[in-house]
């Protein structure tokens, strides 16, 4: 093994996903270990190597691959790109981005072929509508996994957490529930993780017992995406929660919570400039104010 590769690749990794040493370290090894296999002046043991490899979210092969193939840029790019198009709703380029790596060697490299997959289905599912076949892609996503059975990368938990997005518009609301309940349990036993993936998957666990009417478990989910947004300092599900706990409040005939939250809802969607879902909240104040 060229153990400089390795430390760069390492690097590389660590970069892209916005850790600093002492956090890829954590748990693991000392931070000055890192900083040392990093710069190349010492050899990573093989069993540090599998856990940071783990904490990457990806298998020791492709860090090995990375380490020995100049494309490994060229990998890094194309998921960036993905990444991109999929913020920007931009399916069409998406699929055709997907296409055009489909038959590339790299596809062998079993995590490139999932992030592939993954996207696959996404573009698939918002271009064609076609929920089975997507389901059908994301499961064979899911299949390529190397965690075991009882962990899953955090790529993983936003595959399942997209399964169960297709099984709310499939409008099976119990196959959804429990989707979203692997994701986030699976999602709990990572070290580092996204604060937005968790109260993401906490906001659609809300939602989904609300079209279930299941209102109680729909409010207690709500609420700890409330609460974590708030510990967090961050927006991401917070208004969405507030929505569907004025709903739930609606529902249960207690008018004035409702309103409270919709409020709540109306500010947040406000201070981002999300003008659709401020549309949303009025037209539900609107139905309140006919209901009184």
């Amino acid at each position: 093994m060229d153990e400089q590769r390795i430390g760069e690749k390492i690097k590389d990794l660590r970069n892209y996903y916005g850790l600093s040493q002492k956090e890829l370290s954590d748990g693991i090894c000392t931070q000055a270990y890192i900083s040392q296999v990093e710069s190349g002046n010492k050899n990573v043991a093989s069993h540090i190597l599998y856990q940071l490899a783990e904490r990457l979210g990806v298998d020791v092969d492709y860090i090995l691959f990375a380490s020995n193939n100049e494309r490994f840029d060229y990998i890094m790019e194309v998921e960036r790109q993905a990444r991109v198009l999929v913020e920007t709703k931009d399916f069409q380029s998406l699929m055709s981005l997907v296409k055009a790596e489909e038959n590339s060697p790299l596809m062998e490299i079993t995590h490139f072929q999932q992030f592939l997959l993954w996207h696959k289905a996404i573009a698939i599912r918002y271009l064609e509508n076609n929920l089975d076949q997507a389901l059908s892609v994301l499961q064979d996503a899911l299949k390529l996994a190397k965690t075991t059975n009882k962990t899953a990368s955090e790529r993983e938990v936003h595959i399942l957490s997209n399964i169960g997005n297709i099984y709310v518009e499939k409008e099976d609301y119990l196959s959804a529930i429990n989707y979203y309940e692997i994701a986030l349990k699976n999602l709990r036993l990572i070290p580092l993780y996204e604060t937005k993936l968790e109260t993401g998957l906490l906001y659609n666990l809300g939602r989904a017992h609300l079209m279930d009417h299941q209102i109680e478990e729909s409010l207690s989910y709500c609420d700890e995406a409330i609460r974590l947004c708030k510990r967090h300092f961050t927006f991401h599900g917070l208004g969405e929660s507030y929505f569907i706990q004025g709903h739930c409040y609606k529902t249960l005939d207690d008018l004035e919570a409702a309103r409270t939250c919709f409020m709540n809802a109306r500010s947040l969607f406000s201070v981002i400039d999300h003008e659709n879902f401020v549309e949303k909240v009025d037209n539900q104040l609107n139905k309140l104010q006919d209901c009184e």
